[in-house]
C-alpha cells in the first residue's frame, strides 16, 4: 500500500485529488496539510467527500515524511524551491509537485525531476524517476495536440495556440512562461525546434472542461497526419482521436483527452478538450505516480464521464 501525503491540501485541485486517491485501490492518504484549515475536517474544505474522508487536516510539523511513501504539493511559485531547500527528503520518496517552481528546467535539473506529461515521459517515470512534476494544463493540452508531429519533425511556423480555461483551474499567470514550458517539451521530440508559437486563453463557458484549437500549415495529407496520431497514441490510454467535435459531457470526471484532427487547403485544425482539474491536474499527478511506483497507468484513473 502507498501512503501519500499532502501539502497545501487547501487547493482546489488538492480536493480532485483526495477524490481520486480515496478510490485508488494501492493508496492510503496518511496526512493532509494547510497552514489555514489545521484541525478542521478535509470533508469541511473539499464537498463531496462526507462519509467518505475523516481526515483531518494537520500542521506541517505533525507530518513526518518518513511515514509516507509519496508527496503531493500545491504550493505557490517559489514555495516548492524553498520546501526542498529546507527539507531533508527520504531517498525513496515519491514527489510529485502541482506546482510552478520545477516547471522551470534549470530547476527541474537540480532537483531531478521528470516532467510529468505520461505521453512524452512514462519510460523516464517508469525506469527509475522519482520526482515529476505536473505540467500547466493549458500547456499540457497544447502538448498533447502536437506531439505526433514534433516526434515526426513536422511542426511548421507558426503555430497558434487558443485555450479556454475555466475559472477552477490552474489560470495563466504568463503566456510567455507557459508558451517556453510548451516549446521545452516538444524540443524532447524534435530537438530543433525553435518555431513561434501565439498562444491566446480566454474563459472557458464549462467549469471543468478546458477547451484547445490549435491551427498550423503542413504539407503532409490528412490521413498521414490521422496515421501519425493514432500510432503515437495507440498505447496511450487516456488521449484519444475521434471524428467530431469533442464536448464538454465526454471528459467531465474523466482522465482524458479527446481530439479531432481537420485540415483544408493546407491548414490544420486541431480541437482537444480535457477536464481541467483532472486530466490538467490531479488526473495526471495520479498517472505519474502510478508510473513512478511501477503500477498499471489505469489504475485508479478508470473514470466515467460524470454528466451522463
Amino acid at each position: 500500500m502507498i501512503k501519500a501525503g499532502i501539502i497545501g491540501g487547501s487547493n482546489p485541485m488538492a480536493g480532485e485529488l483526495i477524490r481520486l486517491l480515496i478510490n485508488h485501490p494501492d493508496v492510503e492518504i496518511m496526512w493532509v496539510d494547510s497552514a489555514r484549515y489545521v484541525g478542521r475536517l478535509v470533508s469541511d474544505v473539499h464537498h463531496g467527500l462526507i462519509g467518505e474522508c475523516e481526515l483531518r487536516i494537520s500542521p506541517s510539523s505533525a507530518n513526518r515524511l518518513e511515514d509516507i511513501d509519496a508527496l503531493f504539493i500545491f504550493r505557490h511559485k517559489g514555495q516548492t524551491l524553498d520546501w526542498l531547500s529546507h527539507h531533508e527528503l527520504p531517498e525513496d520518496l515519491r514527489i510529485i509537485d502541482l506546482s510552478v517552481d520545477m516547471r522551470e528546467p534549470e530547476n527541474a535539473r537540480q532537483y531531478d525531476f521528470v516532467y510529468g506529461l505520461p505521453e512524452l515521459n512514462r519510460k523516464a517515470m517508469v525506469r527509475g524517476a522519482k520526482r515529476a512534476v505536473v505540467p500547466h494544463p493549458a500547456a499540457l493540452i497544447a502538448e498533447l495536440t502536437m506531439l505526433p508531429m514534433a516526434k515526426e519533425g513536422a511542426l511548421a511556423n507558426p503555430i497558434h495556440v487558443n485555450v479556454s480555461m475555466p475559472e477552477r483551474a490552474e489560470q495563466i499567470d504568463s503566456t510567455a512562461d507557459v508558451t517556453q514550458e510548451i516549446v521545452n517539451a516538444l524540443r524532447e521530440l524534435q530537438a530543433d525546434f525553435d518555431q513561434q508559437i501565439v498562444l491566446v486563453a480566454g474563459p472557458a463557458d464549462d467549469d471543468r472542461a478546458l477547451m484547445a484549437t490549435v491551427e498550423f500549415d503542413t504539407d503532409l495529407d490528412i490521413g498521414e497526419i490521422l496515421r501519425l496520431y493514432e500510432e503515437f497514441y495507440e498505447d496511450h490510454n487516456f488521449t484519444f482521436i475521434i471524428n467530431q467535435a469533442p464536448e464538454a459531457k465526454e471528459v467531465a470526471g474523466t482522465n482524458k483527452c479527446l481530439m479531432r484532427i481537420d485540415k483544408r487547403d493546407g491548414h490544420v485544425r486541431i480541437s482537444a478538450m480535457l477536464d481541467a482539474l483532472i486530466k490538467g491536474a490531479s488526473g495526471t499527478a495520479v498517472h505519474d505516480m502510478n508510473l513512478l511506483f511501477g503500477l498499471h497507468e489505469r489504475v485508479g484513473l478508470a473514470l466515467k464521464a460524470s454528466t451522463y
